[in-house]
């Protein structure tokens, strides 16, 4: 039992496909597209039906909010009645409505995460929001309000002519990328998809002048009623989802190791280590992107996390070359201090080889795991430059670790090339071992992808359309059995 089972995260029945708008879908009778050998690929890897229930599940959100506790400043339990607290406005708007309130739930298996249930979803009759005027937006815009935001100006692209403020709409997201901004929804021919209904918040001339602002209330959405909980006890929790959550403590960070995210941003699974080594020993945060490394660094100062260095270095390149003294990650550090002028980064060009205890690697990846999502248009060639990125980080990690030392590999991805495929690469080609999780939320892998029944029960996969309901995710845990320098000899 993993707290998700304290609710339910059922769907009421589907509803019918409209039979007279060919370009029309509602969500209950979409599935996410794939190009056909991405398609071909997937289907061997889990079967036609199974795959076909991870591209429906993947469109939805989740029936859920998962969030993790900053343990350095409250508790589980303490989070929980702050939450409920501040839910009382959504739950009012519910009950006024004739719904049932929500209640945040602690999760039974971690200790630091509340899981917030959505709100039950409201059926609409379908005929009767086709006949009122139509809002149209784009992709990016339809998944934030499968997630529970609001529509703001910008992410309008057409509306019905003579829409005034106050009128109800029909809401829908243009899956073609075809509309032109400021166009007549009723004219739209492209494919598009019915997700909630709404209320004008602006005339139809306002939303096209506008920069910013509220255009659009949603009031029903074909999907659970996520709460607001943007800006909602900051300091105090972190949004993220429950496999990340797992991640760092499989990855079993303790006060004084040396640890290197080798892949950071935005910064949840680092401040997640960081929390767990109770502020003490040294964690190294790398990010190519210096605005993002920059904005990680103020975050950590703001929640008080005094042991990550963010550094702006692209992993891949991170190990510096062989030399007679090997010099700790710590004298690397108290040399940058020492040299750093007017920079507010630190200047390190990488590390010595084999100077880390434990290496958390969550690499740039296809991102197929991520819900809900309404479009994905990488081919097979394009997963396959994920791959290359992978094993070069792997390459990095395995130089990096110390012998003995432990490696945590993980994507956001249902892609068995970067999963089950990647941790074959790894075995075949580096001395590493798989070793047991925990925690163990998620499924075994795949064993049509490269590894054995028992190496398979060794990682753990989190599916879209299990009864877990959570986003796509994998996790291994690996242990560098000798030396690189022993194999190399």
């Amino acid at each position: 039992m993993n707290g998700l089972d304290n609710f339910s995260t059922s769907r009421s029945t589907p509803i019918n496909k409209m039979s007279n708008e060919a370009t029309l879908v509602t969500l209950d009778d979409f599935e996410l597209k794939f190009p056909a050998n991405v398609d071909e690929c997937f289907n061997a890897a889990y079967g036609v039906e199974h795959w076909s229930r991870i591209k429906k599940a993947l469109a939805r959100p989740p029936g859920y909010t998962s969030v993790r506790v900053n343990t350095l400043v409250t508790d589980q339990k303490a989070l929980v009645a702050k939450l409920n607290e501040a839910l009382k406005p959504f739950n009012s708007r519910l009950e006024a409505a004739g719904r049932p309130a929500i209640t945040a739930l602690p999760h039974e298996s971690l200790s630091d995460v509340v899981l917030v249930p959505s709100a039950s979803r409201v059926n609409f009759p379908i005929q009767e929001t086709l006949a009122r005027k139509k809002i149209i937006v784009d992709r990016l815009c339809g998944e934030a309000v499968l997630r529970g935001s609001d529509i703001f100006a910008r992410g309008v692209m057409c509306a019905s002519s003579a829409l005034n403020c106050d009128d109800e709409v029909a809401i829908f997201v243009d899956l073609d990328h075809s509309a032109t901004r400021g166009s007549d929804a009723e004219l739209h021919a492209g494919r598009k998809i019915l997700i909630a209904q709404g209320k004008a918040q602006m005339s139809r001339s306002e939303m096209f002048r506008a920069m910013k602002g509220l255009a659009i209330a949603v009031t029903v959405r074909l999907c659970d009623d996520a709460p607001p909980l943007n800006g909602v006890l900051l300091g105090e929790l972190y949004m993220q989802n429950t496999p990340s959550s797992v991640v760092a403590h499989v990855l079993n960070p303790q006060p004084g190791d040396t640890i290197l995210d080798m892949c950071a941003a935005p910064g949840g699974k680092t401040s997640h280590i960081a929390t767990l080594m109770q502020n003490k020993g040294t964690l190294v945060a790398c990010d190519r992107s210096r605005r993002k490394v920059l904005e990680m660094k103020s975050y950590f100062e703001s929640m008080g996390l005094s042991i990550i260095s963010p550094i702006k270095l692209d992993s891949t390149h991170s190990v510096l070359p062989k030399q007679d003294n090997v010099i700790s990650v710590q004298e690397i550090i108290a040399a940058a201090v020492k040299a750093q002028t007017n920079e507010k980064l630190l200047p390190i060009a990488g590390f010595c080889a084999e100077t880390f205890d434990k290496i958390l690697l969550d690499p740039p990846c296809s991102a197929l795991g991520l819900r809900p999502r309404l479009l994905h248009a990488c081919d097979m060639n394009e997963l396959e430059q994920y791959c290359s990125m992978q094993r070069n980080f792997l390459w990095a990690a395995v130089f990096l670790l110390k012998p003995g030392g432990i490696l945590v590999y993980s994507t956001c991805t249902v892609n068995p090339n970067e999963n089950e495929k990647m941790v074959a690469h790894a075995l075949k080609e580096y001395p590493l071992e798989l070793v047991p999780h925990t925690p163990v939320l998620g499924e075994r892998g795949l064993t049509n992808q490269g590894l054995s029944a028992d190496q398979a029960a060794l990682v753990q996969r989190f599916d879209p359309s299990s009864d877990i309901d959570t986003m796509g995710f994998f996790c291994a845990k690996f242990i560098k059995t000798k030396s690189i320098r022993d194999v190399e000899a």
